[in-house]
């Protein structure tokens, strides 16, 4: 399922703008009242309307065809094309451009080479808050004449230090043309801690991981329960053809509990319903510890299917799932439209993710009034935080009110203590002329992060830089889509998949079901001793075929060989204990090779059901991080290789937690 994080902009425009285009027709008669166009210049005449005898049923008149030129259309010239082209374009609405903010204008000022302009578009925009501008980045990277690829990448890391996919040009870059394995894996792991703090970055990790994690729940239980059903399949189909059909052959009760097993899926219900009857024939055989086991699986079954799902359905649906979002995120990175402006004014009433994005639009444009009143309305409404309080005391000093911002300040490090804060404060110190306050102010945020106030000092070559905003956090968008409740639509889907029946429409249907069958399962084992095998030599002992024998007895032979060696022939008996112990042998080795292939088996033939299940789920998450569907969210051009990379290292430590558990349970083997 291909599904994409970014907003539709064509169903957006269409609500929020004009059309980009006219209609393809227009009315050929001009309705009653209305006053038909004057044609326009060098335009053919239009035909005058239909008389009242042209009706349905009435005879036309002939017109000669000389007379009427207008109605022979087939031997008209054909207008020119660059004419027709002229005519829809003066027909067009004209809609009105949408003005370039102080980043964008200088990022586009002419006659000044990539590093000048890269340097003062990235001075421009850290002080006015733009957290990346990721318009600017991304053409540069797409353009080869741009200069050499490690230039490139290193200005696009400039201009948008939050994207991923910058950092991942440049850990390429750096490893192509200077050969610099520790500089290129330096970049690729900040490439990684960076996925958090890009909002397109972040729901596509989170979507796609939240995507793996359900297949690995649901998988794991499913192999775990499958794996379990395997090791008793010959004992719960003996029993069942018991109760059922006794005298059968044990094909014919391997079939019988084969369909029963697999109803659930033929009634509809896909694997979820095969992980029901796997659990069915699992609860029916465990004790103890085992059944614990078995009930854990289907927790996780249910947890799979039901919250993790959900949660990957509400990052999945991404920035399309709150509109004013999708356009905030736009002004943030210098690419919103004038769609999404006319929608954020829209919303900015009642929304105050709409109000502190025009906010902060305004302050771009340099109109310091406007941002001052919507950051007042913010302040006033309490939906305010560090950022808002940060941004706002930015706006007041600009406009000469240093008491004011001061104030907003020190209320907003109440809030929150960060550098970009105190380095803002102390600007405001320093125009009210407190060199020793601004001094110990500048000290407290360099202690906190000397590296960025050093960048703030140098990005205008040494000067200053002047206060700097702060950009809408992050995980205050995120979190608005997620709670937005958009993704219901796309978790759906993703349970259709595994549960299209009713065990996936609801949040109890799987619960109750299961509880259902393991109410079966008890009653099928009831009381009745079950068939067991000879620990020894493997050979069936059923109570009901064999007489009374006892749990776990040995067999006949088995017994006279081990209990009394006195009954048997000493050279036969030598014999037979060496071809016991090779076989124990085999046996041993066979369990260790299924433990490290199939998931959960190494906690199951050690006894260890618990670990058995821990281990199925970290096998088939290895195995689903190993070749994780990355097409189940396509890259939003904000990943690159820092995706495939997060993956494969999540593959490589599952899959050695997998091989530690397996081992620890092999090594605490039960008897």
């Amino acid at each position: 399922m291909a599904l994409v994080l970014g907003p539709l902009r064509t169903a957006a425009e269409s609500q929020d703008g004009p059309p980009a285009s006219p209609p393809s027709t227009a009315p050929l008669t001009p309705a009653a009242g209305e006053v038909s166009p004057a044609p326009a210049p060098g335009a053919a005449a239009a035909p005058a309307p239909a008389s009242a005898g042209s009706e349905a049923g009435a005879t036309p008149t002939p017109v000669p065809p000389s007379a009427t030129p207008a109605l022979q259309p087939q031997i008209t010239a054909p207008a020119p094309l660059a004419q027709l082209q002229t005519a829809a374009a003066e027909a067009a609405p004209q809609v009105a451009p949408v003005p370039p903010t102080q980043v964008d204008q200088v990022w586009l000022t002419p006659g000044l080479g990539i590093l000048e302009r890269v340097r003062r578009t990235r001075a421009v925009a850290r002080e006015l808050g733009v957290g990346g501008f990721d318009a600017a980045a991304r053409a540069l990277l797409a353009d080869d004449d741009a200069g050499a690829p490690l230039l490139r990448a290193q200005s696009a890391v400039d201009l948008a230090p939050t994207l991923p996919l910058a950092w991942a040009a440049l850990a390429k870059a750096r490893w192509r043309q200077e050969s610099d394995a520790p500089g290129a894996a330096r970049a690729l792991f900040s490439g990684l801690s960076r996925l958090d703090r890009h909002l397109e970055a972040s729901l596509w990790w989170r979507a796609t991981a939240l995507h793996g994690l359900a297949l690995a729940l649901f998988f794991g239980s499913i192999a775990y329960l499958a794996v379990v059903s395997l090791l008793v399949t010959r004992r719960v189909a003996h029993d069942l053809g018991d109760r059922i059909v006794p005298g059968a052959p044990e094909f014919a009760r391997v079939l019988l509990l084969g369909a029963l097993v697999l109803l659930p899926a033929a009634l509809g219900e896909g694997l979820a319903g095969v992980g029901l009857g796997l659990f069915g024939v699992a609860f029916a055989c465990g004790r103890g510890r085992a059944k614990l086991a078995h009930m854990a699986a289907a927790a996780v079954l249910w947890l799979a299917l039901q919250p993790v799902l959900g949660q990957a359905g509400a990052a999945m649906a991404g920035l399309g799932a709150d509109p004013v979002v999708a356009a905030a995120w736009a002004v943030e990175t210098e690419a919103a439209s004038a769609g999404e402006l006319a929608r954020l004014a829209r919303a900015a009433d009642h929304d105050p993710i709409a109000e502190r994005a025009l906010a902060a639009r305004a302050r771009r444009m340099g109109n310091l009034t406007e941002a001052d009143e919507r950051y007042a309305r913010l302040l006033a409404e309490g939906a305010a935080d560090a950022v808002v309080e940060n941004n706002a005391a930015n706006v007041r000093l600009a406009l000469g009110d240093i008491a004011g911002a001061t104030v907003l300040y020190e209320h907003a490090l109440g809030r929150e203590t960060s550098a970009a804060l105190l380095f803002n404060l102390s600007h405001a110190q320093g125009a009210a002329i407190r060199p020793d306050l601004q001094e110990t102010t500048l000290i407290r945020a360099q202690a906190i992060d000397a590296e960025m106030v050093g960048e703030l000092t140098d990005l205008q070559g040494g000067a200053s830089l002047g206060v700097v905003d702060l950009p809408i956090p992050v995980r205050l968008l995120r979190e608005r889509l997620v709670s937005s409740g958009a993704g219901e639509g796309v978790a759906a889907d993703l349970r259709a998949e595994l549960a299209p029946g009713r065990l996936g429409q609801g949040p109890l249907h799987l619960p109750i079901a299961l509880g259902a069958l393991a109410i079966l399962a008890g009653l099928f084992a009831g009381r009745r001793e079950p068939t067991h095998w000879c620990p020894s030599c493997g050979a069936r002992r059923c109570p009901r075929c064999d007489g009374n024998t006892g749990e776990r007895s040995l067999c006949e032979a088995c017994t006279r060989l081990l209990k009394r060696p006195e009954t048997t022939d000493p050279s036969l008996r030598a014999e037979r204990i060496a071809e016991l112990r090779s076989r124990e042998k085999w046996r041993e080795r066979g369990a260790r090779v299924m433990g490290a292939l199939v998931p959960g088996a190494a906690g199951l033939l050690a006894r260890r059901p618990l670990c058995g299940l821990l281990g199925a789920i970290l096998l088939c998450g290895a195995m689903i991080a190993a070749g994780v569907g990355r097409d189940v969210v396509p890259d939003p051009l904000a990943v690159g290789a820092t995706g495939p990379l997060v993956f494969s290292i999540a593959a490589a430590l599952l899959f050695l937690t997998h091989a530690g558990v397996s081992m620890w349970a092999f090594s605490h083997r039960g008897d």
